[in-house]
């Protein structure tokens, strides 16, 4: 509820008067009548995860207490990995997972950590999430712990990772799991730029750098921009294009997503969430995510095809550019070698190892042009080239398992543990400022959106 609702709700229920002290003090009274008393509910966080596991058998609930001298323990984070949520992730999903921190607008203030992945449908799917204090190395390394512990290690696993480069993340994830690959997310790396270069020449040129699919293609992409701006060339050289440059990119995941959108779009879903007291945020997040699954399980489950809605359009499209070029067999005995060309370009296509020479099918899993081009030479199915991640059998895989339902918190046993206190505000100095939203210099650069009236 936000505070003109309250006080709206307010005035007609109770007739208050409207001097902003009362009107204040009743806003509060109202919203921990309706949503709870936030003070209270951080001392039934160890009940309530408590609730988790009992409900929930092989869910990941852990609390992080911080103790004082001569107090009583203090609450300072809290995890919950939800063991449909993970078994879900480990069966069907692609292994990239994204990862970012989102503000709580709470009276004790804190941050809200997701780790979020990507079905076959291309939808995204949370595998876990935590508030903690501050978003601080620390935090992150704490969180990445016990995500760890619930997917498992990452030399074993191969696990990639894409974040908004969030303050002490990287550090802490070189520490937790120092052979799984990071990426940037290109938009925030854009953004940067855009606000350090201003011609106009060289706008879009992290986004044609980031999208090339070979080292060479790379390679003249940065020349060029070097011989028009020697600054803006080594500003982008400084990052490691593994972290970037789709060429560089792992092909296990089967993923080349260049952004962060994935977490975006579940902090955007949740918005409603995040001003709660801490355990009515978390089940409210819990109801959504089960409702969430209920709701694709519901769609999903009659789909006709092999591939998945997302993917079948995609292909659609694919299979219409892949007939303006010309597949030549080269000649090998298991005919599966093919010479594609078109206008002087040519590529190697191999349907034995899934691979081209344009790279997008080892990154994607789906078979490009060249190789839709080959296949129809060969007359073969197209679905039958396409890697497992994105074929329904994932989905149904990843949506198999359910979310148990959690009793109200009038039917929770008290646990043997000391009740946490919430966790220590601290204010700034001086009287607080009201800072007006401003936009990012390169908001209005940014394409898309919807008008609002």
């Amino acid at each position: 509820m936000t505070t003109r609702k309250a006080t709206e709700f307010l005035r007609e229920e109770f007739s208050l008067a409207p001097h902003p002290k009362m009107v204040y003090r009743a806003v509060v009274e109202a919203r921990d009548k309706i949503m709870g008393n936030e003070k209270e509910q951080y001392k039934r966080t160890m009940d309530y995860c408590e609730q988790i596991l009992s409900s929930n058998p092989g869910s990941t609930a852990r609390l992080e207490l911080m103790t004082l001298p001569e107090a009583p323990p203090v609450f300072d984070k809290i995890y919950i990995c939800l063991d449909a949520c993970k078994q879900g992730f480990k069966e069907g999903c692609r292994p990239l997972l994204h990862l970012d921190g989102c503000f709580l607008n709470t009276y004790y203030i804190g941050w809200l950590l997701s780790a979020v992945a990507q079905d076959a449908n291309n939808q995204f799917y949370v595998v876990a999430y935590g508030v903690v204090r501050a978003e601080t190395k620390d935090a992150w390394k704490w969180f990445l712990t016990n995500l760890q512990a619930d997917i498992g290690d990452d030399a074993n696993h191969g696990w990639n990772f894409i974040s908004d480069q969030q303050k002490g993340l990287l550090p802490a994830l070189k520490e937790v799991m120092p052979k799984a690959r990071h990426r940037n997310c290109v938009m925030h790396m854009w953004k940067n730029f855009v606000n350090r270069f201003k011609d106009l020449y060289i706008r879009e040129v992290v986004w044609e750098c980031a999208r090339c699919t070979t080292v060479a293609e790379f390679k003249d992409c940065m020349e060029g921009l070097k011989a028009v701006n020697q600054g803006a060339w080594e500003y982008l050289s400084k990052f490691e294009a593994e972290t970037w440059v789709k060429a560089y990119f792992s092909h296990g995941p089967k993923v080349d997503n260049l952004t962060n959108n994935m977490c975006e779009v579940f902090n955007a879903k949740i918005v409603n969430y995040r001003y709660k007291p801490i355990l009515t945020m978390c089940e409210e997040i819990r109801c959504y995510l089960m409702r969430r699954m209920v709701n694709h399980k519901r769609v999903l489950k009659n789909h006709p095809g092999k591939l998945a809605p997302v993917q079948q359009k995609r292909m659609e499209k694919l299979l219409t550019l892949s007939t303006k070029w010309v597949a030549e067999w080269v000649g090998d005995n298991e005919r599966k070698r093919f010479e594609v060309s078109r206008k002087g370009v040519k590529v190697d296509v191999d349907l034995i190892k899934y691979t081209c020479s344009c790279n997008r099918w080892q990154l994607t899993g789906m078979p490009c042009t060249h190789a839709l081009a080959a296949i129809m030479k060969r007359r073969d199915r197209a679905e039958d080239y396409v890697h497992p991640w994105l074929c329904m059998e994932s989905i149904k895989r990843t949506y198999s398992h359910c979310i148990k339902p959690v009793p109200s918190a009038e039917f929770w046993p008290r646990t043997e543990y000391s009740q946490p206190e919430p966790p220590i505000i601290k204010r700034p100095i001086g009287r607080p400022k009201v800072h007006n939203r401003q936009k990012d210099p390169a908001e209005p650069l940014m394409q898309g959106g919807k008008l609002k009236k």
